[in-house]
């Protein structure tokens, strides 16, 4: 654990474990988001552009929600 404080090589990688972390939180937001949108009516465009999901995934959510 001290290498990851300590020296740069661990300190570079430990950041680019902490950014993938957060970039999954992020997209499993958008997701629980999109589902939402869906559920109340919004439409794909409106969906797309408040989460940045892309219209292919927003399809995918929407078919899953009504299967």
């Amino acid at each position: 654990m001290e290498d990851f404080k300590v020296r740069k090589e661990g300190v570079k990688k430990m950041t680019g474990v902490m950014e993938q972390i957060m970039k999954k939180g992020i997209a499993s937001r958008n997701t629980e988001i999109a589902e939402n949108m869906v559920r109340l009516g919004f439409s794909t465009e409106q969906i797309t552009q408040v989460t940045g999901l892309s219209a292919s995934e927003v399809s995918e959510i929407t078919k899953s929600i009504k299967n």
